[in-house]
């Protein structure tokens, strides 16, 4: 239980500084992401089995976590192989007349470890969003399976170090993991970390032949230089019938990579960019037409103006205003000409493409367009007064 109060100690300042973590712009929120991993566990059976130590083994995991800011939820899924490895002296060993025992057998059974569980996430990132620190924890059910192991004289006369091992299965459980998360870029990440893994109340196997659920043979052991000398005792096996109800628990460290499914951004279906308000899809666009004198640059009213395809049909005309300026409304986006004529007089040609609607309908402004003539005649006729 001390190892849970600490963990709440660490949830509870946790808690207290992560809302200003949540205040920073590039936090994001609401997303779901997926983080497979491969890692060593180092296992602690109290089991009570002084000749029996428990190695490492491979962690095989997955954890899948929603994210609503820098609070989430989140599975996890972990496999895990351990091995029971006899400690008991084999080397020097005699019996209680001194018969040397030179022969043995020895099984040492795998144990797998199987864990579900769900809990809150906790995490802080950077402003440039490139590293995470995930504080997750869970609660979850547990099964354990194998384990046992079994040391006699061959042939068989004595049982020298025996542990029944385990079948538990709904094995209450809980899990803190502290994972580090660098980006690489929107969606893919490398994480690194560690955990620690605790089974409540693990019920060891009575094993059905023997009727015993662990047992070792007691010996003295006398050295005499740097040799030691191992002798058993006349008691016989200490055996314990009843399983007990031990805690198993672990620490861990683990490397994997995190999948990120980014939320996808909703961009404007006109010209495909993202951009606020957006553009109308049904709507024209309006086209300003400016007509004027190419020398004097000053503006020519009642020019008439057409604004034609490129197979010379007039979409829409008009006369300029005394500025000069006719606008066309709701012209649909395609190629056009922009055409006048003054006094029967030609001003010089100009188009207006089908990708210039584009910005006219993200940014909301008609499409400027002047034309102008360029022959001397009509500067004479103003400048003479006879137009």
């Amino acid at each position: 239980m001390k190892h849970i109060f600490k963990l709440l100690v660490l949830l509870i300042a946790y808690s207290i500084t992560a809302p200003s973590f949540a205040q920073q712009p590039n936090n994001d929120t609401h997303y779901f992401q997926v983080s497979p991993r491969i890692g060593y566990d180092f296992p602690t059976y109290n089991n009570n089995t002084p000749y029996i130590d428990y190695r490492g083994g491979v962690d095989l995991g997955l954890s899948l976590d929603y994210y609503f800011n820098w609070f989430g939820l989140g599975f996890d899924f972990d496999y895990i192989k351990n091995k029971p490895k006899s400690t008991y002296p084999t080397t020097n060993l005699f019996e209680a007349n001194g018969t040397p025992i030179i022969n043995f057998d020895l099984t040492e059974n795998k144990i797998t470890r199987i864990f579900y569980g769900i809990g809150p996430n906790f995490q802080y990132r950077n402003p440039n969003r490139k590293f995470t620190a995930e504080l997750i924890t869970r609660l979850g059910l547990a099964s354990i399976k194998g384990g046992r192991l079994l040391l006699t004289d061959n042939p068989y006369t004595t049982l020298l170090n025996f542990h029944a091992g385990y079948d538990a299965k709904s094995v209450f459980s809980f899990k803190s993991q502290l994972r580090f998360t660098y980006s690489l870029n929107d969606n893919f990440g490398i994480n690194a970390g560690a955990y620690y893994l605790h089974h409540y109340n693990v019920e060891e196997l009575v094993d059905s032949a023997l009727n015993i659920s662990s047992g070792y043979y007691a010996f003295n052991t006398f050295n005499e230089e740097e040799t030691s000398f191992h002798y058993l005792e006349q008691g016989g096996t200490e055996i314990r019938e009843e399983p007990c109800d031990c805690d198993i628990y672990s620490v861990g460290f683990f490397a994997g990579i995190t999948y990120k499914f980014n939320k996808r951004t909703k961009v404007c279906q006109v010209c495909g960019e993202d951009h606020y308000p957006r553009c109308c899809n049904t709507c024209g666009c309006g086209v300003t037409v400016t007509a004027r004198d190419k020398y004097t640059n000053e503006t020519l009213p009642n020019t008439d103006v057409a604004l034609t395809d490129l197979n010379g049909n007039i979409i829409q005309s008009g006369t300029t205003n005394t500025y000069g300026v006719v606008v066309f409304n709701d012209v649909t986006p395609n190629d056009y000409i922009v055409k006048g004529k003054l006094y029967n007089l030609n001003l010089e040609e100009t188009s207006i493409a089908k990708a210039e609607f584009k910005d006219c309908k993200a940014d909301g402004n008609s499409i400027q367009k002047v034309i102008k003539y360029g022959d001397f005649k009509l500067y004479f006729k103003r400048k003479c007064g006879r137009v």
